[in-house]
């Protein structure tokens, strides 16, 4: 829970729609991203990838689905993969019964029924088009 007054998100939110501004040039570092040691920076980059899905790795993404210890890392990466417009050769069956969190395989079943539908052009250009100035 955040505490009264946080603003992280705010920050959170700009960052995002800077990185889905940039568009596939972002992937390469996103990927990268995966990887670090700290935990929020994995969540945003696989987050990030969401919006960024046909070009993102789904290998890459599948491994945080299977091995990232924080939940939300795994279900932005799932996101990823299920707006990617390829996950038809995701074994969901398989991500499903070794997921432990619920709100994971919620989105994992959302992934499923979504199939090879990328992600639309309308909400990524809604989040391009967003003028931070407004969040509040």
């Amino acid at each position: 829970m955040r505490k009264t007054g946080a603003d992280d998100w705010k920050q959170r939110m700009t960052t995002l729609r800077s990185l889905v501004l940039l568009g596939e040039q972002a992937v390469p570092a996103l990927t990268k991203a995966l990887d670090s040691p700290h935990s929020p920076t994995r969540v945003l980059a696989a987050q990030a990838l969401s919006y960024l899905g046909p070009q993102a790795d789904l290998a890459r993404l599948t491994t945080t689905v299977k091995t990232d210890r924080p939940a939300a890392a795994r279900l932005y990466a799932v996101d990823a993969i299920g707006t990617s417009g390829q996950s038809a050769s995701v074994d969901w069956e398989q991500l499903a019964s070794q997921e432990r969190n619920r709100d994971v395989r919620k989105h994992i079943n959302h992934a499923r029924l979504r199939g090879d539908e990328p992600i639309s052009t309308a909400v990524i250009s809604t989040l391009k088009q967003w003028a931070p100035a407004t969040i509040d």
